[in-house]
């Protein structure tokens, strides 16, 4: 969760009012929004988010290597053949599926899916680049394990639904954004197209404070290291927040004596 909170600095100059109080929502919002999304050089949330890279940040970059990393993940662990004796299935992962597709009559290993998602989390929890198949074989001193032997069908319903998936701890951070009555701007549609993500956003103003609450609750935030890349950027905005605030009081402060005079 991130807030963006103007209170410690107004009290840090001692000054806030009627008339600077639409000034510095207005500038809340656009830190709020820079915090959410940023091309700059300063990057917001959304570009220090995985599969966005700082060194590579060329249009469709980002995608590309999610989608690279999903393959050469399923390779590792995988293996697509086609079994004899099958059968047909209308449903896959507890959804109806469109075209019904055949399956071995006796699977090994029937749940591509969960497997997929444990090596997944083994991976992160030992900061692993690759996915691993599991122990090596006793049979042959320092062999790599045998890959799962799934059937093919199955393996790429779990390649394209994986791949359908990238962009959504970005699009977490948009549904926060826009929750809170923000619209940021160049977000790019592998992002954007995911609609219902686990994100949330409020903007509270009062006589005293105006305080903004961005958040993403996306299960797997933690192995992505979320936390401790949002507080960098958090640091970033309420820095320029600091910087920026005596300038917009004394505008403020000016524009009120000329109506007054």
């Amino acid at each position: 969760m991130g807030h963006l909170d103007i209170t410690p600095l107004l009290a840090k100059y001692n000054q806030f009012s009627k008339i600077t109080g639409q000034e510095l929502e207005a500038v809340m919002k656009q830190e709020a929004t820079l915090f959410i999304s940023n091309s700059g050089k300063v990057p917001g949330i959304i570009q220090i988010t995985p599969p966005f890279n700082q060194r590579d940040n060329r249009p469709g970059a980002a995608f590309l290597a999610a989608k690279a990393a999903i393959e050469r993940d399923l390779a590792a662990v995988f293996k697509g053949v086609s079994i004899k004796g099958s059968r047909t299935i209308k449903k896959c992962f507890g959804r109806e599926m469109l075209t019904p597709v055949k399956v071995p009559t006796k699977e090994r290993w029937p749940d591509v899916d969960a497997i997929y998602k444990e090596r997944w989390k083994r991976k992160n929890e030992r900061g692993q680049k690759i996915m691993s198949r599991g122990d090596a074989t006793k049979s042959a001193k320092g062999s790599r394990a045998a890959p799962y032997f799934v059937d093919r069908s199955k393996l790429e319903i779990v390649r394209r639904e994986s791949i359908a998936m990238i962009g959504l701890a970005c699009a977490c951070w948009l549904a926060a954004a826009r929750a809170a009555g923000l619209n940021p701007k160049g977000i790019p549609p592998w992002v954007s197209r995911h609609n219902g993500a686990f994100g949330a956003g409020t903007i509270d103003v009062t006589a005293t404070s105006i305080r903004i609450t961005l958040s993403s609750s996306l299960p797997y935030n933690e192995a992505l290291s979320i936390e401790s890349r949002m507080g960098r950027v958090l640091g970033y905005r309420q820095s320029a927040l600091d910087r920026r605030l005596p300038y917009i009081i004394a505008a403020a402060a000016k524009k009120a004596k000329l109506k007054a005079a």
